[in-house]
């Protein structure tokens, strides 16, 4: 008796065009994501040394 036999290739389903577009997408959006993250973190760090120096000068100048 002969098994219903398949391709190879039949076994295995490609995926979708549209999954794959969908997954560069998401690829991209998590870097530009990731790369605002950084940013926002720098300039926030940034902004938090900038005050505590004026603050920090701020004693200095009542101090004195």
């Amino acid at each position: 008796m002969l098994i219903n036999h398949l391709p190879s290739w039949q076994h295995r389903k490609p995926l979708p065009r549209l999954w794959q577009l969908d997954t560069a997408f998401g690829n991209i959006l998590l870097k530009l994501l990731h790369s605002a993250v950084l940013v926002h973190l720098t300039i926030t760090s940034n902004l938090l040394d900038l005050l505590r120096q004026l603050l920090n000068l701020d004693t200095v100048l009542s101090i004195g």
